[in-house]
């Protein structure tokens, strides 16, 4: 399987995970913001965008999932370091992140 990922900026390193039935375009509106101040690495989960699908999909697990409130519920901000990038995610993007990890 093959993870497109797309790697655009300077500065500190950013993850760009989209969300369902999207594709890394959905951040292309932001990036004259973002561009000078971040190098973000705009991701097509599997299946997504110019990604391989996944040749066998995830286990599904029936435990109930936690939900927050609020912008928190719709995207997870953060900018870190070379070792500590900041990631943002749509919901299901980081839901599905722990399968990309893995």
């Amino acid at each position: 399987m093959s993870v497109h990922v797309e790697s655009v900026g300077r500065g500190r390193p950013l993850v760009m995970l989209h969300g369902w039935a999207m594709h890394s375009g959905l951040w292309f509106p932001l990036l004259p913001r973002l561009i000078e101040r971040y190098r973000m690495h705009l991701v097509d989960l599997p299946g997504h965008g110019y990604s391989d699908a996944l040749v066998a999909p995830p286990a599904l697990s029936l435990a109930p999932r936690r939900r927050s409130g609020g912008a928190r519920d719709r995207r997870n901000v953060g900018a870190g370091t070379a070792h500590d990038p900041g990631l943002v995610a749509r919901r299901s993007g980081r839901a599905r992140m722990g399968a990309v990890a893995a």
